[in-house]
C-alpha cells in the first residue's frame, strides 16, 4: 500500500467503515464522504477521519487512494473526480485483500450467517487473548473493525458482486448457499461455480468448514458440519430456552455436551458449531470457546433488542432474504411464546424482491400481523410490477397471516396506534427501517388495555368469587391496564362503575338497588368500553363456560379457560371419562340425574354398593369449592347425602374414596398446541381427611406446602399425568388439576377447577410465585394466553 491517504466514497457503510477503523489504527490518514452523518460516521470522525456530507468533486484530496464499493455508481461525482485527477481507485474488496497480506486470514462466506459467524469467531479469539485483526459486516460491542497484534485476520467474504474471489484465505467457513444476487450471477450454476472457485483458493483444508447440507453440493475438501450423521462435525441435539440455545456436538471422536449459546435458533447453532470446530483447530481451549459463546453480546441489527416501552418489546433485524426471515421469525416466536408478534417488513431492492416474490409467501407464517412498507431501492430504478401491494397480494394467496400496507412515512404513527402491552415488534430489512425505533413512542407510550373484571355471580360460590376477584384486581398492573369492574348479584343482575368498585373492595356479596339486567343500555355501554375481560366467577353461570361463551359472542378476548374447556372441566363426570380415555387413572364412580334418582333410588343405591367400596364421596357434578360434598361410610347415610347434594346440582356422582391419600394440586397454564407449563404441585396437608368448605376457606383452613416430600420420579410421573389430563379436555388458559396420591404412591385423578381459587392463601398463585412468576406477572401471563387464543380463532375466520 504505497499511498498514505485513503478517501472512502460512502465512508459510513458497514463494510467500508470496518476498513477505515483498521487504517486509522495503523495511523494512516483517512477522509471520506457520506450522504448523512450517521452514528457510524460520527464515531469515525471522533477517531480522526475527515468526513464531508454529500458527494462533491472537491472532496477528493490530490494523490489519495480512492476506495469505492459496488454500490457507488460510475456517475458519482467523486468517482469521476478521482479519474480526472489520476487517483488510484480501489474497490473495497481489493483494499481488504491488501490488508490481509501477511496474515492468516479466516474468511466467512455464504448466503446467510456471515456476519454472525465472523462475529462469533472474533469474540472467541478475543476471549482467548489471540488479538485478531477483523473486518465485520456488523457491529459487536461498538466495533466492526480493528487492527490486532497477532497474525490472525477474520473477515467476511462478500459474494454479492463476486469480489470474494479476490481472497486467498488460510481458512474459511462456508455457511450455506442459496440463489441470491441473480442480477450479478445470472444463473445458479454461475453462483455455485463461484463458490467452488472460492473453496479452491482456501490454503488449509484442516481449517475449512462447510455446511454441505445447506450448500446443495459437496466440496471435495474441508470439514463438513451439520445435523446429519454423515458430517465430520455433527450436532447431536439442539433446543432453545427463551433467548438462548443449547446444543451438543461430536468432533474427532470427542463429545462436547450442553454448549450454551447466547443466540436464538437452529441457524445460529449451525453458525456456532462451525466456529467451535474451527476454534479448536486454531488451538483455542474448549472452556474459552464455551465462555465466549455463552456470553456473546450479539451483533447490531441481528435480532437486536431496541427497547421496551409499556411491555412492548422492540426488535430489529437485517433479514431481507426469505430464508433469513423465516429463520428469524421462527426463533423469535419460540422465545416470546404466545405474545402478539408484529412484523414490519421493508423489502430491499426491486430486483431482489422480484427474484423472491413467491418465496416470501411462507416466510412470515410465524407472525401474528404483518405490515409491509415501501421497497428500499438502494439506488435501483423501480420495476413497474414490483410493488408492496403486489407482494401483499402474493402473500395473501397462501398465508392466513393478517397483512396491511403502511407507507414508510406513516409507519411510526400507525404502529403507535396499533401496538398494545405485551406485543413484540420486529423490523426486518436491509434498508432504513432500522431508524423507525428512534421515532417510535417518542411522544406517547402504547395504549393500555381496558380490562373488564367480572365477579360475584349466581352460584353458591358467590362470596369466594369476590375474594378471588379482589386478589386479581390488586395484582393487575395499572401501568398496563385500566380496570373496569362488573359485579353480578345472585339474581343475575349487573352493577358497573363506582358501585361495582365499592362492592368489590368492601362487600362480601353483590347486593345493590342499582343492579340492572345484563342487556340494559348502561351495562352494554360499559362492556363495550373494554377490549378484554377477566372473568373471576366460581361455579355455575361463570366457571362453566356460560360467561366465556357470552364474551366470545361479543367478539372480545378474555383471560382464563375457554368456554369449551370451562364447560368440560366443570363437569366432574366428563373430565373423568376424558382422563380415563387418555390413560390417566381415576377412582371408580357412579353418576345419575335428579329425576333418575326420584324414579330409581333402589336401583341406584344397589349399583353404588355393587361397584364401589365405602367410604364414598357424594358430589354435585357442576359445583366447586367442596360445596354440597359429603363423605359417606355406610348405606344409611347415603340417601341423605344424595338428597343434600341435589340442593346444589341436578347431576351427581358418587365416587369411591381412598383412605389415607394425600391431596396434591397442579397449577397448569398454557394453550393447546403451545407451551403447557406444569410445575411441581402444592399439597394440602390433610392427613388423609376430607377437606370441606370450612377447611378450605374458614379461619382454621387446612395448611398447605409448596414443597411436597416426594421423590423426583414420583413428582415427574404426577406432572406428566396432570399434563395428560389437561390436554385430554382441550384445555387452554389455566386450570387447576387435582390428584390423590395413595400410600403406595399411585396417582389418582381427582378433579379440575377451570377458575381455581385466586387468593393470597390459594395454592394456584402460590405455586407460580414459587416458580418466580409473582401474582402480577401471573395475571399478565393469563391475559397473554387469552389474547393469543382469540387471535388463533380469528386467524382462520377468512371468507372463502
Amino acid at each position: 500500500m504505497s499511498k498514505e491517504h485513503y478517501h472512502f466514497i460512502g465512508i459510513g457503510g458497514i463494510g467500508m467503515s470496518a476498513l477505515v477503523r483498521i487504517l486509522l489504527d495503523k495511523k494512516i490518514a483517512v477522509s471520506g464522504s457520506d450522504l448523512s452523518t450517521s452514528t457510524n460516521v460520527q464515531t469515525l470522525i471522533e477517531r480522526g477521519a475527515k468526513v464531508s456530507v454529500g458527494h462533491s468533486e472537491s472532496a477528493i484530496p490530490p494523490q489519495a487512494t480512492v476506495v469505492y464499493s459496488t454500490a457507488v455508481k460510475k456517475e458519482n461525482p467523486e468517482y469521476q473526480a478521482a479519474l480526472k485527477k489520476g487517483c488510484q481507485l480501489l474497490h473495497r474488496s481489493e483494499l481488504l485483500a491488501q490488508l490481509m497480506e501477511g496474515y492468516k486470514t479466516i474468511a466467512i462466506a455464504g448466503t446467510h450467517g456471515k456476519t454472525t459467524s465472523s462475529a462469533l469467531l472474533t469474540t472467541v479469539l478475543l476471549e482467548a487473548k489471540m488479538d485478531p485483526t477483523f473486518a465485520l459486516g456488523g457491529v459487536v460491542d461498538g466495533f466492526n473493525g480493528r487492527l490486532g497484534k497477532s497474525d490472525l485476520f477474520v473477515a467476511e467474504a462478500d459474494e454479492s458482486d463476486g469480489s470474494f474471489l479476490n481472497y486467498h484465505p488460510f481458512g474459511a467457513i462456508v455457511t450455506n448457499l442459496e440463489p441470491e444476487h441473480m442480477e450479478y450471477y445470472k444463473s445458479e450454476a454461475n453462483l455455485q461455480k463461484a463458490f467452488q472457485t472460492f473453496l479452491s483458493q482456501v490454503d488449509s483444508s484442516d481449517h475449512l468448514f462447510c455446511c454441505r447440507e445447506e450448500m446443495g453440493f459437496g466440496p471435495e475438501k474441508g470439514i463438513s458440519y451439520g445435523f446429519g450423521e454423515e458430517n465430520d462435525l455433527q450436532i447431536l441435539d439442539f433446543h432453545q430456552e427463551g433467548w438462548k440455545s443449547r446444543f451438543s456436538i461430536t468432533f474427532e471422536g470427542r463429545h462436547y455436551r450442553d454448549i450454551e449459546l447466547a443466540l436464538l435458533g437452529k441457524h445460529n447453532v449451525l453458525n456456532a458449531t462451525a466456529v467451535f470446530g474451527l476454534s479448536l483447530r486454531l488451538g483455542v481451549p474448549e472452556e474459552v470457546i464455551r465462555r465466549a459463546l455463552c456470553h456473546f453480546p450479539g451483533v447490531a441489527r441481528r435480532c437486536q433488542k431496541r427497547g421496551t416501552v409499556r411491555e412492548v418489546l422492540q426488535l430489529d433485524d437485517y433479514a431481507h432474504h426469505p430464508t433469513e426471515i423465516a429463520h428469524t421469525l421462527r426463533s423469535v416466536r419460540k422465545a416470546i411464546g404466545e405474545r402478539r408478534f408484529v412484523v414490519l417488513f421493508q423489502p430491499h431492492r426491486y430486483t431482489r424482491t422480484q427474484d423472491h416474490f413467491q418465496a416470501y409467501c411462507r416466510s412470515f407464517d410465524f407472525a401474528d400481523h404483518l405490515f409491509v412498507t415501501d421497497i428500499y431501492a438502494a439506488g435501483e430504478k423501480p420495476i413497474a410490477s414490483v410493488t408492496p401491494e403486489a407482494l401483499i397480494e402474493e402473500i395473501q394467496r397462501v398465508s392466513t397471516v393478517p397483512i396491511d400496507y403502511l407507507p414508510r412515512q406513516q409507519c411510526a404513527a400507525a404502529l403507535e396506534e396499533f401496538l398494545r402491552p405485551h406485543d413484540v415488534l420486529i423490523t426486518l430489512g436491509a434498508g432504513d427501517i432500522t431508524h423507525l425505533h428512534t421515532d417510535l413512542f417518542k411522544e406517547k407510550p402504547p395504549k393500555k388495555f381496558t380490562v373488564g373484571l367480572i365477579f360475584g355471580g349466581l352460584s353458591a360460590e358467590h362470596e369466594i368469587s369476590i375474594k378471588s376477584a379482589r386478589f386479581v384486581n390488586d395484582s393487575l398492573n395499572r401501568e398496563l391496564y385500566d380496570v373496569h369492574h362488573f359485579g353480578i348479584d345472585k339474581a343475575g343482575n349487573w352493577i358497573t362503575g363506582d358501585e361495582a368498585t365499592h362492592h368489590l373492595k368492601n362487600s362480601t356479596h353483590v347486593n345493590s338497588e342499582k343492579a340492572q339486567p345484563l342487556l340494559s343500555k348502561e351495562v352494554v355501554e360499559e362492556l363495550d368500553k373494554c377490549n378484554l375481560f377477566f372473568p373471576v366467577l366460581h361455579g355455575p353461570y361463570g366457571e362453566d363456560g356460560t360467561i366465556q361463551g357470552f364474551i366470545e359472542m361479543v367478539g372480545k378476548p378474555y383471560a382464563g379457560p375457554s368456554y369449551r374447556c370451562a364447560a368440560i372441566c366443570m363437569d366432574k363426570v366428563l373430565t373423568k371419562q376424558l382422563a380415563l380415555a387418555s390413560g390417566v387413572p381415576t377412582l371408580p364412580f357412579v353418576s345419575f340425574g335428579y329425576f333418575q334418582w326420584l324414579e330409581e333410588q333402589k336401583e341406584i343405591v344397589e349399583k353404588i354398593e355393587k361397584e364401589l367400596r365405602y367410604p364414598v364421596f357424594v358430589k354435585p357434578v357442576h359445583v366447586g369449592s367442596s360445596i354440597g360434598i359429603s363423605k359417606v361410610h355406610e348405606k344409611k347415610s347415603l340417601e341423605e347425602a344424595i338428597d343434600y347434594a341435589f340442593r346444589f346440582d341436578t347431576i351427581l356422582m358418587v365416587e369411591e374414596g381412598k383412605e389415607q391419600c394425600r391431596e396434591l394440586e397442579f397449577a397448569v397454564i398454557g394453550n393447546q398446541h403451545g407451551e403447557i407449563s406444569v410445575p411441581i404441585p402444592g399439597e394440602k396437608l390433610t392427613d388423609g381427611a376430607f377437606v370441606d368448605y370450612e377447611k378450605k376457606y374458614g379461619k382454621n383452613a387446612v395448611k398447605t406446602t409448596l414443597h411436597p416430600d416426594l421423590s423426583p420420579e414420583v413428582l415427574k410421573e404426577g406432572q406428566e399425568l396432570a399434563r395428560k389430563a389437561y390436554t385430554s379436555t382441550g384445555n387452554s388458559g389455566m386450570t387447576r388439576v387435582d390428584f390423590l396420591l395413595d400410600p403406595d404412591e399411585r396417582w389418582w385423578f381427582f378433579e379440575m377447577n377451570p377458575i381455581p381459587g385466586l387468593q393470597p392463601l390459594s395454592l394456584f398463585p402460590k405455586i407460580w410465585a414459587r416458580e418466580n412468576l409473582p401474582a402480577q406477572e401471573l395475571m399478565d401471563r393469563l391475559i397473554i394466553l387469552g389474547l393469543h387464543r382469540t387471535r388463533e380463532q380469528n386467524r382462520h375466520l377468512i371468507p372463502i
